[in-house]
C-alpha cells in the first residue's frame, strides 16, 4: 500500500509539472514593447541625420546662401549649412573657430574696421575674420567698407610706385602708416615700429617676424627722423 501511494504521489508531480509547461510555454500572439530607452535608440538610428558641414566651416548652427556659379544667390537657393548662422544675411557667415569660413567664400569681414578684404587685399592672410561674405555686394549691402577704398583716386586698387605703395602721410609725416589688421603694413614697406619701446626693426633683426608693429616707416631714415631708435642701437651705445 505505502508502494502504491509513492506511485501515484510521483504521476502527480509529473503530471502537474507537464501541465505547468504546457500552459507557460505558449506561442506569444502579441509583441512585447521595447524599452522606452531601446526605443529611442532605434528611432535614433533610423533618423536622418543633418548635413555635414565642409571643411571651412564653423560649428554653430544657421543658415547661409549656397554659392551658385560664383554669384549671390536668391533665398529660394539657401541650404542649411552649419556655419555659425548668417549675421548680416544671405550671403554673410559667421566665422568659425580660427576664422575660418565656407568653402569657396573668399571675402573676409573685420567688425572692428568694419572693412572687408578681398584677395587682392596686401592684408588678407593675416586678416583673421570675424564674418564671411559670399561676394563683394554682399558684404556691401551689410555695411562693409573695401579694403582699398578712399586709398587711391576713383577708389580702385592701391597705387605703387616702384613696387612701393604710397599712402597718405601718417601719425609721424610722410613715409609712416598706421599699421593694419593684425599689424600689417603697406605692400613694400618693410620698417616695423613699435611705440611703446620707441624702437624700429627692419629686416636684419631677430626680432622683426616676431614684432607686431604699431606702425609702418617707408625707410629706415623716416623711422630715425620720426624719433625712433634703431632695434640694435642699445649695442652700440654698449661698446
Amino acid at each position: 500500500m505505502h508502494g502504491v501511494n509513492c506511485w501515484l504521489m510521483g504521476l502527480s508531480f509529473l503530471l502537474g509539472l507537464l501541465l505547468t509547461f504546457a500552459f507557460t510555454i505558449r506561442r506569444v500572439k502579441r509583441e512585447v514593447p521595447v524599452s522606452a530607452t531601446l526605443g529611442a535608440a532605434g528611432a535614433a538610428a533610423g533618423a536622418p541625420t543633418a548635413p555635414i558641414p565642409s571643411a571651412g566651416a564653423g560649428t554653430g548652427a544657421g543658415s547661409t546662401a549656397k554659392l551658385t556659379g560664383g554669384t549671390l544667390p536668391s533665398e529660394a537657393e539657401t541650404t542649411t549649412m552649419a556655419v555659425g548662422g548668417a549675421p548680416y544675411g544671405v550671403g554673410s557667415a559667421r566665422a568659425g573657430a580660427g576664422g575660418v569660413g565656407p568653402t569657396g567664400w573668399t571675402i573676409k569681414g573685420n567688425e572692428d574696421s568694419m572693412l572687408y578684404h578681398t584677395t587682392d587685399s596686401p592684408w588678407y592672410d593675416q586678416t583673421i575674420a570675424e564674418v564671411w561674405f559670399a561676394e563683394e555686394r554682399a558684404a556691401e549691402a551689410a555695411g562693409f567698407t573695401r579694403w582699398d577704398k578712399g586709398r587711391a583716386k576713383g577708389g580702385g586698387a592701391a597705387k605703387l610706385v616702384g613696387g612701393v605703395e604710397e599712402v597718405p602721410p601718417g601719425p609721424y609725416g610722410p613715409g609712416s602708416t598706421k599699421a593694419g589688421p593684425g599689424g600689417s603694413g603697406p605692400i613694400g614697406w618693410t620698417v616695423k615700429g613699435n611705440e611703446d619701446s620707441m624702437l624700429y626693426h627692419g629686416p636684419a633683426s631677430p626680432a622683426y617676424d616676431a614684432t607686431v608693429a604699431e606702425v609702418w616707416f617707408k625707410d629706415e631714415e623716416t623711422a630715425a627722423a620720426a624719433g625712433f631708435a634703431r632695434w640694435d642701437s642699445w649695442r652700440k651705445k654698449k661698446k
